[in-house]
């Protein structure tokens, strides 16, 4: 029967032998059969009962313990996510300090990942990350800052970072880490530390070309935030050829600005329609152009070019940030206009 595949009429078979034959040659070699059998179809609970109620020598706990553990991880291995995180979930509420817990606890973890069930996941890496070292420390803490990452929890994600950082036995998980810890700091406006990770990041010859940008970036935005704005507009001037369109665009965008912030407004009319023609496809740094152009305009006196820009912008950007800046920005100007005109008439 266990050959054939039929394990229902296997164990009807093997059990016979056990209840009814307990003195005979193949009673172990049955009972080890049916363990096998029930850890083969998941269902340890019976075999515990099988046990219990035949009063069968070999019922102790850590024998039961290995049963239901074994049962969840050839559910697991065999790819079986669900039933996987479901047998691993009742062997740890039956030994949640069990011989495997360890284990069941990263599998579970894995077996949430792979179902999309995130927040679950994060939950399970983290008993394991909270747990002393162990093989499956690494991985945890890199799954783990990832999915605190896309959730945008920042503080989770940079303490993740941060342990993966402390335990990573590979150069790929390293920078993996300094990169999230760059990253993350960014998100908290910790320009400070964002900075030094970038550092960091740009002294490791291994890093890839586009972390390296995004840490140009990084560093770039730090240093024009401390006011330092000819350190960042050297560093903004590297990057207008970047790789990644979104970065050359925020870099072409960022050095009009502070030729703006400087008060040089020819160069920073130049730089911004320098972005408008170089960024198409990047709408939210070409919009941004045309708010500082019309910034520029302001401070040209120009208000009917500068109302202009900016009602052109009201009517045609899809950004509600932005459009609401235009909004603003286009009172302050009527303002001005109107104060003007009365100061003529004066």
């Amino acid at each position: 029967y266990q050959q054939s595949g039929n394990e229902q009429k296997a164990i009807e078979s093997y059990q016979r032998i056990v209840k009814e034959y307990p003195t005979s040659a193949e009673y172990v070699a049955s009972l080890d059969a049916l363990k096998s059998l029930y850890i083969q179809i998941g269902k340890p609970g019976e075999y515990a009962r099988l046990l219990k109620d035949n009063n069968i020598q070999g019922s102790e706990e850590n024998n039961l313990d290995t049963t239901y553990y074994a049962t969840a991880e050839t559910q697991y291995a065999a790819g079986n996510w669900a039933k996987a995180k479901g047998l691993l979930n009742e062997y740890l509420q039956k030994y949640p300090n069990g011989s495997f817990a360890g284990k069941a606890h990263y599998y579970k973890a894995e077996s949430h990942y792979q179902l999309k069930e995130y927040k679950e996941a994060l939950e399970e890496y983290g008993y394991v990350l909270n747990a002393p070292w162990s093989n499956f420390s690494e991985n945890s803490a890199r799954r783990a800052a990832a999915i605190a990452f896309n959730m945008e929890d920042w503080q989770q994600a940079r303490k993740h970072y941060t342990e993966l950082r402390n335990i990573a036995m590979t150069e790929e998980n390293l920078l993996t880490a300094y990169n999230g810890l760059m990253l993350t700091n960014d998100k908290l406006n910790e320009r400070s530390a964002a900075s030094a990770y970038a550092d960091t990041l740009l002294s490791i010859t291994s890093t890839d070309t586009k972390i390296k940008e995004n840490a140009q970036l990084i560093k770039a935005n730090a240093l024009m935030m401390a006011a330092d704005y000819d350190g960042a507009l050297a560093l903004f001037q590297l990057l207008e050829t970047a790789g990644i369109a979104a970065t050359a665009a925020e870099a072409r965008y960022n050095i009009s600005f502070i030729q703006y912030l400087k008060g040089n407004l020819k160069e920073a009319e130049a730089a911004a329609n320098n972005t408008i023609q170089l960024s198409a496809g990047e709408e939210y740094w070409v919009v941004k152009s045309f708010l500082l152009l019309a910034d520029i305009l302001v401070q040209q006196k120009d208000y009917f070019n500068a109302k202009a820009t900016l009602q052109s912008i009201i009517k045609n950007c899809k950004i509600p940030e932005l459009k609401n800046q235009a909004n603003e920005k286009l009172k302050e100007v009527k303002q001005l206009e109107n104060k003007k005109t009365k100061l003529s008439d004066k």
